[in-house]
């Protein structure tokens, strides 16, 4: 399994179009947002290939993990939003 999030620029890790906390979005994210859907990254080196502006590659993560819970144990996440939804992460998770 693979998960990809955004930074903005106030640290928050999200998914989908914008943050949900601060509305930071950039124009290239519906593009990865459709693209790691579809199955057209399966590594960070894709997103060249996809004319994804470097700025915003640099604020890109891709994690790979077994199980979905397990992907974000090894990050310090305080949080985290996939799809709207706000998971909040701590001793534990």
């Amino acid at each position: 399994m693979k998960l990809l999030f955004f930074k903005c620029n106030h640290d928050h890790y999200f998914r989908n179009v914008s943050c949900p906390y601060d509305g930071w979005t950039h124009s290239d994210v519906p593009k990865v947002e459709m693209a790691f859907r579809a199955g057209a990254i399966s590594k960070l080196e894709d997103l060249h290939a996809l004319e994804i502006d470097p700025r915003l590659v640099r604020q890109i993560i891709l994690i790979e993990s077994f199980e979905y819970d397990s992907a974000l144990e090894g990050i310090a996440f305080e949080s985290v939003v996939i799809d709207g939804c706000v998971r909040k992460l701590g001793v534990g998770d």
